[in-house]
């Protein structure tokens, strides 16, 4: 293979990963809307900033921020819809 083909196949595969990852969890509406139901500050929809997600265990973990407190909340997807399956805050 020469090193065209290679920088080929390593572009495709990172575009792959980049859609799948980005696919496979809820969308920011539905994270926000879950968290505000949780009611940890009286926040608004636009008081809460999602600052990163990733996967652990088989959930999907939201790190978000509300008015000032970074908070975590797992979720899982049960039945074509997401619940998260608790929130734990700081600051």
């Amino acid at each position: 293979m020469n090193i065209r083909k290679i920088s080929k196949a390593i572009f495709l595969a990172t575009t792959a990963s980049i859609l799948l990852t980005a696919c496979s969890g809820p969308d920011e509406k539905v994270v926000k809307n879950i968290a505000l139901k949780y009611n940890i500050k009286p926040a608004e929809e636009s008081d809460i900033k999602i600052v990163k997600s990733y996967e652990d265990k088989g959930k999907t973990v939201f790190i978000l921020e509300i008015k000032g407190s970074i908070c975590e909340m797992p979720m899982i997807e049960i039945d074509k819809n997401w619940s998260a399956t608790g929130i734990s805050c700081r600051g």
